[in-house]
């Protein structure tokens, strides 16, 4: 699966489905999954260094240096295979890893729901 950078607050955004075009300075020609990574660069309390969701890029427009990618489909990374095994190398317990990474995950949704909390009260 490709998978694509995106810097705080966008990637959340992107997460929450209200950002539905990512705009870039180059095209591509792949149509399918793409996996939206929150970049390294902290941002307030948003999660960083960690995968988001998981959208559909459907198409591109715009013109050279300025193009827009249209996403759709938005799915919420849900569980950190990775995380997990990484926690795993370094020496962690399963069940503790399993704690751990479930805790990122919670953390994570508690932001974007917040995020969704302050799109309804407007």
């Amino acid at each position: 699966m490709k998978t694509l950078s995106v810097r705080q607050p966008a990637a959340s955004e992107i997460a929450s489905g209200r950002k539905r075009i990512e705009y870039r300075t180059w095209k591509t020609n792949y149509r399918g999954p793409l996996l939206i990574a929150a970049s390294q660069r902290k941002s307030g309390d948003l999660p960083t260094g960690c995968a988001i969701c998981v959208v559909d890029l459907v198409d591109f427009t715009g013109r050279e240096g300025d193009y827009r990618w249209h996403l759709e489909n938005v799915r919420l990374v849900t569980r950190n295979r990775r995380r997990y095994h990484d926690l795993v190398k370094a020496g962690k317990k399963a069940n503790v890893a399993k704690v751990a990474v479930a805790s990122e995950v919670v953390r994570e949704m508690w932001v974007l729901g917040r995020i969704v909390q302050r799109e309804l009260e407007g």
